[in-house]
């Protein structure tokens, strides 16, 4: 059996880019492995966000999470050179889109992310890893996450 280390991600879901930058300092100082500039913060600070983040954190993977559905060779081609390593493409994406992610990420030198928000949301995992598992599969991750509201009804939950 091989053995994996657990990788902890922070997502940061923020809409300030200062505020950002504090809260991954602190989950830097914490432990965290990967920062994720989340979607909030890319839609409220685009690119300039990433770029900020790889400025301040030069030796942290971090993941740009687009949630990408369509134009992803673009996307993930501008986060690259923004100074992401990572993207996230939907896994209810078209097989094309997936494919044109795979490619950029192979282009630019970063790896892919097939992202869902449902757990194992069978055969819309099952298709992306397919997709992709020709000559890409190193470049690829299966990520599974709770999205923002499930997260702040769990915390709620947990507070009661």
């Amino acid at each position: 059996m091989i053995a994996v280390k657990p990788v902890v991600q922070i997502s940061l879901d923020l809409t300030n880019i200062d505020e950002a930058l504090e809260t991954a300092a602190m989950a830097m100082r914490a432990g965290v492995d990967w920062l994720e500039a989340g979607t909030p913060l890319i839609l409220a600070e685009g690119l300039h966000g990433v770029q900020k983040l790889r400025e301040h954190f030069p030796g942290i993977p971090i993941v740009a999470d687009l949630k990408t559905m369509d134009g992803g060779y673009l996307e993930a081609e501008m986060m690259a050179k923004a100074g992401a390593t990572h993207v996230v493409v939907m896994a209810r994406a078209h097989e094309e889109t997936i494919k044109c992610v795979v490619k950029a990420g192979r282009d630019f030198g970063i790896k892919v992310m097939g992202g869902s928000r449902r757990s194992f949301c069978g055969r819309s995992i099952f298709a992306l890893i397919t997709t992709a598992t020709s000559a890409t599969w190193p470049a690829m991750i299966a990520s599974i996450a709770l999205g923002l509201e499930r997260r702040s009804a769990v915390r709620g939950a947990l507070a009661a």
